[in-house]
């Protein structure tokens, strides 16, 4: 975190954190001028899901210090976060022109160019390659314990601990480590804890919060814990540690599940993956890490409570088939939006269900019409909806929709779960990168290869396919919840066991090059 920064929030406190939007609006109006006051209001904007109105306010914050690459980095989240994002990457590098060593916009740039269709992944690749050379040289591993076997003891490290997706598919494993044969640690780096925390404590022999710790204090502690194998799970999202493990503190050092590309760094031994996701022999030079790939599915899905049954399908009670997309708004990009209106043109009648936080925006959504109206899609078969709050009522909507659209180049995951979980079958478009790639994995994973595209055009003929066979879809629908619990996708205890092979694997190589 940046000096200037720090102080900003010791100041002013977080941005929009527990802040009273009609008072801030009031301070702003007397006080113009106030940085402070305007970097709350921008928060307490966006906590308020009034994303054009935070757009506005980032803004003028940047027009009030344009030298301050905070006020870049601000406006630039705002930005990806409406779907702007080639406005986005250039904020993100105007905080890089003014500090070319600023974390936070270094790992926000490379975080938005995954969503990125104007740059190859070899583009995507250079650009990580760049922050890891920033990092300095790769400083020696820690000598291993030659004891084996034995306990490995490994270490994760994640702000993720908590209500976010994440959790969804590191549950599985956290709950059935053979406590035999691994000795687990977690390392907490997001400063608040929530109901899930709690319940992911007592499930590991070891916590530690470490929201406070310094890079040199964190460091300092998974080496005084001796760890074998440590583990990143953030990548270069939000309160990562990356500058850790740029420290070496393991003597095997891995990136797994938060984060779809390379870390960039030469410290980190391994990226753990599956061969749907990262092909062997197409996604092997796009990673400075080496690709351990598991032998079904890189990914381990366990679904919350089972809050709604599966109802019959939606169209035989609509009479039309609806469509539906609930993916991050970021994700949308605009090959998306003209394949989806595709889809509409050749299915007579359907409509598209689109939810997400930014449609909430009056102005969001009338752009999103007005995008579509553009291509001859009128705005009676567009249903458009922000965020549900409640996890009952956004997977209840679920109720409403036959076929799940997946979006590209950055597919969804935890929303493909949720969509077949509730027995709306996917799409996905196979892409070019990780990210474009886990549509691929997860439908492999189920036995429904038939529904991953090569392009655009088979996109839109799998989708017209299945809505063209009602009686086809219903019962794939009705047999959606249970194909899943049989799938590699659920096999918790299988899935452990295999991802525990891969530690032993990696530490095995590990013990061999030291010799």
């Amino acid at each position: 975190m940046s000096l200037i920064l720090g102080m900003l929030k010791q100041l002013f406190g977080s941005k929009g954190a527990g802040a009273d939007l009609p008072a801030l609006r009031e301070a702003v109006a007397r006080a113009p001028g106030d940085v402070g006051a305007s970097w709350r209001l921008v928060g307490a904007l966006t906590g308020s899901e009034e994303y054009e109105s935070a757009r506005d306010e980032a803004e003028r914050l940047v027009r009030l210090a344009p030298g301050l690459a905070e006020a870049h980095i601000n406006l630039g989240h705002v930005q990806r976060n409406l779907g702007y994002l080639r406005e986005a990457l250039e904020s993100y590098r105007r905080a890089l022109a003014i500090d070319p060593g600023h974390a936070e916009a270094r790992s926000s740039l490379l975080l938005a160019l995954n969503y990125s269709t104007e740059h190859s992944p070899g583009e995507i690749f250079s650009e990580h390659l760049a922050f890891g050379e920033r990092c300095g040289p790769v400083p020696a591993a820690p000598a291993p314990d030659p004891a084996w076997p034995r306990r490995l003891r490994i270490g994760y490290v994640s702000p993720d601990f908590r209500s976010h997706v994440v959790t969804c598919f590191m549950l599985p494993a956290l709950a059935r480590h053979d406590r035999e044969r691994f000795e687990v640690f977690c390392y907490y780096t997001y400063p608040e804890a929530d109901s899930v925390t709690h319940f992911l404590r007592p499930l590991v022999e070891h916590w530690s919060d470490c929201a406070h710790l310094s890079d040199a204090d964190l460091t300092a502690r998974i080496r005084a814990d001796r760890i074998d194998i440590l583990v990143d799970l953030a990548g270069h999202m939000a309160c990562q540690r990356l500058n850790v493990f740029a420290q070496r503190p393991a003597p095997v050092q891995a990136t797994y599940l938060g984060y779809p590309n390379t870390t960039g760094l030469g410290a980190v031994d391994y990226r753990i993956g599956d061969a749907w996701v990262d092909p062997p022999g197409e996604s092997d030079r796009y990673y400075t890490e080496h690709v351990a790939r598991l032998g079904r599915s890189f990914l381990c899905y366990r679904p919350g409570p089972d809050i709604h049954e599966v109802v019959r399908l939606p169209a035989s009670r609509a009479g039309r088939v609806t469509f539906g997309c609930f993916n991050n708004f970021q994700k949308l990009s605009d090959p998306f939006f003209a394949t989806a209106a595709r889809v509409l043109a050749v299915v007579p009648g359907s409509r598209l269900l689109l939810k997400a936080r930014p449609l909430a925006s009056r102005q969001v959504a009338d752009a999103m019409r007005a995008r579509f109206a553009a291509t001859g899609i009128g705005a009676d078969r567009l249903v458009l909806r922000g965020w549900s709050p409640k996890v009952e009522d956004h997977l209840g909507e679920y109720r409403e929709v036959d076929v799940a659209l997946d979006s590209f180049p950055y597919n969804g995951t935890t929303t493909t779960c949720e969509a077949m979980w509730m027995g709306a079958p996917v799409v996905t478009l196979r892409g070019d990168r990780h990210a474009g790639r886990v549509g691929a994995s997860l439908l492999n994973a189920v036995g429904l290869p038939g529904q991953v595209a090569g392009d655009a055009d088979d996109y839109v003929r799998i989708a017209a396919g299945l809505a063209a066979d009602l009686q086809k879809l219903a019962d794939l629908r009705a047999g959606m919840r249970e194909r899943l619990r049989q799938s590699p996708l659920m096999d918790e205890l299988g899935f452990t066991r295999e991802l525990e092979r891969c530690y032993e694997v990696m530490w095995q190589e590990r013990l061999r090059s030291s010799a």
